[in-house]
């Protein structure tokens, strides 16, 4: 092809035509122009494609990790309801006495208390996104903005659970092994746990009348409720926000 044009410009060179020579190269150069931009369409073309692919990928991940997220937060939001639940029972307990309650009963109330949970608040597919800067990858701003919200709200969370975990294991969990025997508490629950003999019956006779009337239990207590109660209406707005955001990758993948 190339010798091709170069045999034309030259006969129109050897046949003195410079001015058909001109609207020749002219037209030559337009060919080539247009042939380049054609190649870079094309190009543009392919990118795009192998980028919507690479983001079909991605959303399908993202996907997996928050539904897994709604579930983890899920059994946790119903823990925490649990644990109002016991505490409110423990508050009336402190007022009338546990007379009508039995041991069972008041055991697995404190090991529901004293339950801390955990979150593994790791997704795969955001970190990835993060730590590698492909955020933009995202066509959807809306689920963009979504998922850049996200590590914000469950630092906030997180921090409330943290707060929980650590009020337990060390004022909860102290004041409690002063009256009553952890151990029972822990075999109280074997219902949901098999300890089998890994936990033993321990040797502590348990004093309910002396837990109750601590008043650094009740204020514990007191304490304890507040960030469940934060930590539940976080554990909500979460779940609300990882729905939406699946909601928006299930339209994205419809597309």
């Amino acid at each position: 092809m190339i010798k091709f044009f170069r045999k034309i410009r030259q006969q129109l060179l050897s046949e003195n035509k410079f001015s058909k020579y001109l609207i020749y190269a002219i037209g030559e150069i337009f060919l080539v122009v247009i042939g380049i931009l054609i190649a870079l369409q094309i190009n543009n073309w392919n990118s795009e494609k192998r980028a919507r692919v690479e983001e079909k990928q991605l959303l399908h991940n993202l996907k997996f990790d928050f539904n897994n997220a709604i579930e983890d937060l899920t059994f946790l939001l119903d823990v925490r309801n649990q644990q109002v639940s016991a505490i409110k029972k423990l508050y009336r307990i402190l007022e009338s006495g546990h007379a009508n309650y039995t041991e069972d009963e008041l055991l697995k109330l404190l090991w529901l208390e004293s339950f801390t949970g955990s979150y593994d608040s790791q997704s795969s597919a955001l970190n990835m996104l993060s730590n590698s800067g492909k955020i933009n990858i995202i066509s959807n701003n809306l689920l963009k903005n979504q998922l850049i919200s996200w590590p914000d709200m469950l630092a906030d969370f997180t921090e409330e659970e943290d707060a929980i975990r650590e009020m337990t294991q060390r004022f909860y969990l102290p004041i409690t092994g002063k009256h009553v025997s952890l151990a029972q508490v822990l075999r109280s629950r074997k219902d949901i746990f098999d300890y089998g003999m890994v936990i033993p019956n321990g040797t502590i006779k348990n004093d309910f009348s002396g837990l109750f009337k601590n008043t650094d239990f009740e204020n514990l207590m007191t304490y304890k409720l507040t960030h469940i109660i934060l930590a539940i209406e976080g554990s909500e707005i979460l779940i609300t926000t990882a729905k939406g955001i699946v909601e928006t990758i299930d339209n994205e993948l419809k597309k």
